[in-house]
């Protein structure tokens, strides 16, 4: 028989061992005979596992529909980030970059022709027995570009319903981190990683479930299209870079795996001249590399006619290109074809003169030194020109230069110190921005200093109130019995214990915030209107709700009173349950609870779709542990110890602080107050007062991209000029 919905045996057959063991214990049963139903249900459970799993299956059918969503998501997300690769709207069509094979790169590769250009890219990557394409090029060549029209191009030639196909899917590199040694770490491990890797990211951007991620990886459905390989090692050595191509050198079921990887040239030539393990390439092997030829005059013609079409003759440019065009084709050496054969320059010129009012004619008198940095100045003020904050007015553009100036330098000054790859800016780390010390040790006495003041303050502060919280504070360590207690006599134990405790939890805060080491944690509710999301949770709370059930069942028989064990279940919902019953059921039934709503919604991301997207995640998941730990477990203690008593009185108060001071001490560690502390110290002047707001505008307005969960500069051109602005000392 084919099971349609397996899960609902699982919830059956737990319902009927739970309520077998109910009654076992209502009736007065034994621990050994609820101990042998259990066991029973348990081997039972264990037995039927394999055939319930694999009824639960994910057959071809299925498989197919989830692809083919995918594929629509996909070219939504990569038609939107062509056109900002462009700054262009609608049908966004680009040059038509040539390539070649090149013949400095001598290994066994993957077949194909010798030469082809953006126009016929599906056809040359179809003439591929493998279909692993290497795309080569220096800055600002194009590469990215050329991968995604080749993305865009496979998903809209997708066969029709009933047909295996695969879906191409960009990803960014740099937020992949191989484990392990290149030299040492076996390849089955690598490759292993990287499928996990794809996986998290289809889940985490796309919305895929897990289990449907994991089978379209293993099962052949994906394309990886892996950009930014040159970006994930800095210049000494491409450590991680290695680790990924041992990875995609293994094989991937019956044959190789097939993968569109862009590098720059010399990068993979850096790659091609390091050691390898025996019997390892440090290239792509099977692999066919194509390498992108600079723009020729004819191709930059071409797509400025295509771009500003003249209004009455759609053959021909708009009047104020006609300069540009004749300086191109009557002199072949002319400085502005050198500039304008890099795609990244002629975006640049596109869009500083994109206005029907400018002057693009004065191009041809600039020298050629002066051409470059005069098209990357003009670029900000013209995309803030063109681009309106979310409440409809525009930045001006001496603060926007200044503020990405602050952060190339602070980009350059990481790869100085620390050997990073200094391309990806993390709003988790933009607080090193405002120097190294300052904002760790600031953040560190501060919340040292607000864990213990919270502590202090035990609302009206009545004398049989400090002394409640004292005992309470005292009764703690007396848990632990290799605390000397008896060496303090008299009324100085209260004291001495509360005193005790402040320091530690100051020391312990202090300790944890002045780390340089994070924790980066999202607590995304927007998450729960995709199914994945949603099945987290409900595995969390029926998690949460499981170990309840257990801590109360093993109360009962260790406590030698099984008997009672239904009404301790009894007393979590009733409202006149003893203080004994409330403390040992519904305080533990909230925590449970509210560690499986952590565990469905909390996780580390991997993958946003703003750069200020981890900030609001991260903010909102520290404020909703303040208010767990300052609410609830707060509430609860004031409840529990104050049970029957006037609402809110000062214990309350002191249990509400408690909890909210064991939040704080709890995210001592979290990176966004000491990022707080960065924008007030480092001022208007070098950091925006909302710098996440600022990144999202800077992304859409494409003067950043997307990299993993951080984003990078358009181009490292842009960076490196930006950097020269600031003096060598710093800003």
């Amino acid at each position: 028989m084919q099971i349609s919905h397996p899960g609902l045996l699982y919830v059956l057959a737990a319902v009927l061992l739970l309520l077998g063991i109910f009654w076992l214990l209502a009736i007065g049963g034994r621990g050994a005979e609820v101990a042998t139903v259990l066991a029973l249900g348990v081997a039972i459970f264990g037995l039927a596992w394999p055939t319930l799993w694999q009824a639960r299956s994910l057959d071809h059918a299925k498989l197919a529909r989830a692809a083919r969503s995918l594929a629509r998501d996909v070219a939504g997300r990569e038609a939107a980030e062509q056109q900002k690769f462009l700054a262009d709207s609608g049908q966004s069509v680009p040059a038509d970059i040539g390539f070649s094979q090149p013949e400095i790169l001598q290994w066994r590769t993957d077949g194909g022709g010798h030469e082809g250009s953006l126009s016929d890219i599906m056809d040359f990557y179809g003439g591929l027995r493998h279909g692993r394409l290497v795309i080569l090029g220096e800055a600002a060549a194009g590469k990215t570009v050329l991968a995604n029209q080749l993305l865009l191009d496979l998903i809209a030639a997708l066969p029709p319903q009933g047909a295996t196909f695969t879906v191409p899917v960009r990803l960014s590199l740099p937020s992949f981190s191989p484990a392990g040694d290149r030299h040492t770490t076996d390849g089955v491990r690598l490759s292993a990683e990287l499928d996990g890797w794809i996986s998290s990211c289809l889940a985490d951007v796309y919305g895929v479930s897990v289990r449907q991620a994991r089978a379209l990886v293993r099962d052949g459905w994906i394309l990886p299209v892996l950009d930014g390989l040159d970006e994930m090692d800095p210049v000494s050595e491409p450590v991680r870079a290695a680790g990924v191509i041992r990875a995609l050198n293994h094989p991937a079921g019956p044959g190789l795996r097939p993968v569109i990887l862009s590098c720059r040239t010399g990068r993979y030539e850096q790659l091609a001249g390091t050691a390898a393990a025996p019997g390892q390439r440090p290239v792509l092997q099977d692999a066919t590399a194509v390498a992108i030829q600079p723009l020729t005059a004819t191709q930059i013609n071409a797509y400025l006619t295509s771009r500003f079409p003249d209004p009455a003759d759609r053959e021909s440019v708009q009047q104020r290109w006609k300069p540009v065009l004749r300086a191109i084709a009557d002199d072949g050496d002319c400085p502005l074809v050198t500039v304008l054969s890099s795609p990244f320059y002629l975006y640049l010129t596109v869009t500083a003169y994109d206005s029907s009012t400018t002057c693009p004619g004065e191009l041809t008198s600039l020298p050629a030194d002066r051409l470059r940095p005069y098209l990357l100045d003009r670029l900000i003020p013209a995309v803030t020109a063109q681009h309106a904050k979310p409440d409809g007015t525009t930045f001006d553009p001496g603060d926007v230069t200044r503020w990405l100036t602050a952060l190339a330098w602070h980009l350059d000054a990481r790869r100085v110190r620390h050997g990073e790859a200094g391309t990806d800016i993390r709003l988790h780390e933009l607080w090193a921005i405002a120097g190294e010390r300052a904002p760790r040790y600031l953040t560190a006495t501060f919340l040292a200093l607000l864990a213990p003041a919270m502590l202090l303050i035990s609302g009206p502060g009545s004398r049989e109130a400090s002394l409640s919280a004292a005992t309470f504070v005292a009764s703690l360590p007396s848990y632990f019995s290799f605390i000397p207690l008896g060496l303090i006599r008299g009324p100085a134990i209260y004291l001495t214990c509360y005193v005790l405790f402040l320091l530690v939890v100051g020391s312990y805060c202090f300790l944890r915030a002045r780390r340089v080491p994070v924790t980066l944690i999202r607590f995304d509710l927007s998450a729960l209107r995709t199914r994945p999301a949603r099945q987290r949770l409900f595995a969390g709370l029926a998690a949460g709700l499981a170990t309840w059930f257990l801590i109360m069942l093993l109360w009962a028989l260790v406590s030698g009173s099984p008997g009672e064990w239904s009404s301790l279940l009894i007393a979590a919902f009733h409202p006149g349950a003893t203080f004994s019953d409330f403390v040992s059921s519904r305080f533990f039934l909230a925590l449970c609870l509210l560690g499986g709503i952590a565990v469905g919604l909390v996780s580390q991301p991997t993958a946003i779709s703003q750069p200020g997207q981890v900030v609001r995640q991260g903010l909102a998941h520290d404020l909703s542990i303040l208010v767990v730990f300052g609410v609830v477990m707060g509430g609860t203690l004031s409840i529990a110890f104050a049970y029957g008593g006037s609402v809110f009185n000062a214990l309350d108060w002191f249990c509400l602080l408690f909890g909210l001071s064991m939040g704080v001490a709890w995210l001592s560690d979290s990176p966004w107050p000491r990022y707080l502390t960065a924008i007030k110290l480092a001022g208007r002047r070098r950091l925006p007062s909302h710098p996440a707001i600022f990144l999202d505008w800077a992304y859409s307005a494409g003067l950043l991209r997307l990299a993993g969960i951080s984003c990078q500069f358009r181009h490292s051109d842009f960076q490196d000029h930006l950097a020269t602005k600031l003096p060598s000392t710093g800003p």
